[in-house]
């Protein structure tokens, strides 16, 4: 189903760090940097994912493993998986990510600066509009960026730098029932269902470079096109009467 982004999110647990982003100073850290936060650090908002960018998920009941050990001979490993079997590539990891909240609707054509729909339809809108409390553990400091314009300088600054990069929502499937592998362009784009809330955006960048470091990616100033905003106050913000809705960033 086809989606309209309106807006994107960029929350800060600093926010000197939410100033350097409106500066257009991005830090785009490896996809190995996300695999290694640990769990404890964000306790419960369901940061961290130990299976980023999974390349196949075998579901336990729908695989046969067998392996040759050496001085012991074939074992054929089937009614003895605890859990799915799961794979990925090490040329991922490399991969610098930037990731963002989306504030998108599906399925509804909009056009201009308001827009008038059914009853049925807004209740669609209201749901899909609707921002989870646990967007906000995050951090406190949030900026709300015209995501139009955020990502064609995004792209424009990425071509400048001579980098391989792709962008697009992240698709969550279902790691109870999916069983398969998954296409070689969604990898990065790809998350288990419990991940959802987020509603992530995300640009992918190749520097076909190996390591930890960071990128640094300079936009220039963007605090034209952003407003600070509260993560805990957004579902006001984008709160809708009469079945007639202005999409506010001034």
């Amino acid at each position: 189903m086809d989606a309209t982004v309106w807006y994107l999110l960029k929350i800060f647990d600093d926010e000197r760090w939410a100033d350097a982003f409106m500066r257009g100073e991005l830090r785009l850290n490896r996809l190995r940097h996300f695999k290694k936060i640990e769990e404890k650090e964000y306790a419960d908002d369901a940061r961290p994912d130990e299976h980023e960018a999974a390349s196949h998920w075998w579901q336990p009941d729908k695989v046969r493993l067998k392996l040759n050990i050496h001085g012991v001979g074939e074992l054929d490993i089937t009614d003895d998986l605890a859990g799915p079997v799961i794979t990925s590539y090490s040329h991922h990891e490399n991969l610098h990510v930037f990731c963002l909240y989306a504030i998108r609707t599906f399925g509804i054509s909009i056009q201009g600066e308001t827009f008038s729909i059914s009853e049925e339809d807004a209740d669609r809108v209201r749901e899909q509009l609707f921002v989870s409390e646990k967007v906000a553990k995050f951090g406190r400091h949030g900026v709300l960026i015209d995501a139009a314009t955020f990502i064609e300088k995004m792209k424009t600054a990425l071509r400048t730098r001579g980098v391989g990069f792709a962008s697009n929502l992240v698709e969550y499937y279902d790691d109870e029932t999916f069983n398969g592998e998954i296409k070689v362009d969604r990898i990065p784009f790809s998350k288990r269902k419990r991940f959802s809330f987020q509603n992530e955006y995300r640009f992918v960048v190749n520097t076909k470079t190996e390591g930890d470091d960071h990128l640094q990616l300079e936009l220039g100033d963007i605090s034209e096109i952003c407003r600070k905003v509260d993560p805990l106050e957004l579902n006001d913000l984008f709160k809708f009467e009469k079945i007639e809705m202005p999409l506010p960033l001034n």
